[in-house]
């Protein structure tokens, strides 16, 4: 079976790419802020028992500050972690496998998945398909816990049990990276199994 190739990049991706870069220098900048916001209401000695009604105003102006950039520093991460999965989807292509088996063999479906976050995920594969018995399928997973910016293999086994009847049977795998804040479903595989001598 042959190896999928990752595809180009093409403009949309150079986009996606700036926007990205654009958004966590938006957010060093907010961070940075913040904190020179936070230091200069500290010199100052702002704060609401010290000033004792004088200078109230003031001190609203900076925590209003400070909320507008609490403001900006989430919604550039809310940018940064939307780019993130737009990237993940981007370089899991969807294409059609065919997996030949003789009858009575099992047929086995391997692949490789990327985490392409820096933040380590729980890999997690399903399959569905019509089978000619309601039994489990076989996975295997290289690394259940996957690193970040990492890759691991995943292997399906179809037992031959589960396509003894029919001579083309088809299926999907469901892969999703489930991160501590976020779920990530990849791109579904599809597949066909053409079982010789049916």
């Amino acid at each position: 079976m042959a190896e999928v190739k990752r595809p180009n990049p093409r403009p949309a991706d150079l986009t996606a790419q700036r926007l990205r870069d654009r958004a966590m220098e938006m957010l060093a900048a907010a961070t940075v802020h913040a904190e020179r916001i936070g230091a200069a209401a500290e010199k100052l000695g702002l704060t609401p028992d010290l000033l004792d009604g004088v200078g109230d105003q003031l001190y609203d102006a900076a925590v209003a500050q400070l909320d507008l950039a609490s403001k900006i520093l989430e919604r550039a991460q809310s940018i940064a972690d939307r780019l993130l999965d737009l990237g993940e989807k981007r370089f899991e292509t969807r294409t059609l496998t065919r997996v030949d088996v003789k009858s009575g063999e099992p047929a086995v479906l391997r692949f490789v998945v990327e985490n392409v976050s820096p933040l380590s995920a729980k890999v997690v594969v399903t399959v569905d398909g019509t089978w000619d018995v309601d039994e489990p399928i076989g996975r295997k997973i290289g690394q259940e816990t996957l690193p970040g910016q990492r890759q691991t293999s995943v292997e399906i086994s179809i037992s031959a049990d589960h396509i003894k009847k029919r001579a083309v049977y088809a299926g999907t795998v469901h892969v999703s990276l489930d991160h501590d804040a976020r779920k990530v479903q990849l791109a579904d595989r599809e597949f066909e199994i053409w079982v010789e001598g049916r």
